[in-house]
């Protein structure tokens, strides 16, 4: 059977720090991280919390940018990947592709972008001459055409290491992209080395008929909202049939269901064994789980086999307590189980 992608947000927790909001200091966030990181996740979110959580709000806290807490992350963590958003109508290519091949070269390829057409007048009255642009698809699907041209813009080759160990770089082997389009006029080459691995993937957070169309021409993961079983199966076998429209294979694209969870003890809960409370809903429409961690991970490996889901998002209803709760499956090797 295929593995089963496990990622989450970080934890907004304002009553941690009593004197200033969340996420109040940096020591806060890199103790989640490694929490998260060691808890046996595949990926953190580097998203402000209210991104995933109807109950939050901005008055709560503030959130750090999401390059410099990326690259943070990067340098204090191994095995993490750091998805981070790029609000691609108020955006532009060149310096989102040379902030991500920074990135994705700390952290040795551990890195994925979230392209997030931006249509909301309040987010986009703050980049006067972008506000024009009538079209966030279309110009979002162009950004990450110009994005992925630019990554490409370097040569494998071009890094050369000398005898006496020392790097230098034949210029020759880059080539400009000379792009030019409707929304964007770009020379090019890129002035950062090609990523470890190549283009940096894609993630995906609008499932709107736009942004689906969108997503299976490009991305590698989808991270969406279903109330049930059922409808995370039937989401799947959409995407998968948008995908074969496509030339693509199934295998392209993971779904990741959002889980709100609120973990519990087994004494909450009755006897450790006993099957964990779980309540889906259609407001929000996410499921949600209510129950200690055990049957958690019990719950999110049936909807695996059924074959509904690829993967689960967690966002913690309590904050940080809930994370700190499931990290402590891993002393108990109840994580090994995934």
């Amino acid at each position: 059977m295929n593995p089963l992608y496990l990622t989450c947000v970080l934890a907004n927790n304002p009553q941690s720090d009593t004197v200033r909001p969340w996420p109040g200091n940096f020591s806060n966030v890199a103790r989640q991280a490694r929490l998260i990181e060691a808890a046996g996740f595949d990926a953190l979110l580097c998203a402000e919390p209210e991104s995933f959580s109807q109950k939050l709000s901005k008055q709560n806290g503030f959130s750090y940018e999401n390059y410099t807490l990326s690259a943070a992350l990067a340098a204090m963590t191994k095995t993490l990947k750091l998805i981070i958003p790029v609000p691609t109508s108020c955006s532009e290519p060149y310096n989102v592709a040379r902030r991500l091949a920074a990135i994705d070269h700390i952290s040795n390829g551990r890195t994925a972008w979230i392209a997030t057409p931006v249509s909301s007048y309040d987010t986009l009255a703050h980049y006067n001459s972008i506000v024009t642009d009538n079209d966030p698809y279309e110009r979002a699907g162009e950004f990450i055409d110009v994005t992925n041209k630019l990554w490409n813009s370097w040569s494998a080759e071009a890094i050369i290491i000398r005898e006496n160990g020392r790097s230098g770089v034949d210029a020759c082997l880059n080539k400009p992209i000379q792009h030019v389009g409707k929304h964007f006029s770009v020379m090019g080459p890129l002035d950062v080395p090609r990523p470890p691995y190549g283009p940096i993937p894609i993630a995906w957070t609008d499932i709107s008929e736009a942004g689906k169309k969108l997503a299976v021409c490009h991305a590698s993961c989808i991270f969406t909202d279903q109330p049930t079983m059922t409808h995370t199966s039937h989401f799947k076998d959409e995407i998968h049939h948008r995908l074969l429209t496509q030339g693509r294979k199934k295998e392209d694209i993971k779904i990741i269901t959002n889980l709100t969870v609120t973990l519990t003890s087994a004494t909450e809960t009755g006897d450790s064994a006993h099957p964990a409370m779980m309540q889906e809903t259609y407001q929000p429409e996410r499921p949600t789980y209510i129950g200690h961690a055990e049957g958690l991970l019990n719950f999110m490996k049936r909807w695996h086999a059924h074959k509904a889901t690829d993967g689960f998002n967690l966002i913690w209803s309590q904050g940080e307590s809930g994370l700190i709760a499931f990290a402590k499956t891993r002393s108990a090797g109840v994580v090994n189980l995934l």
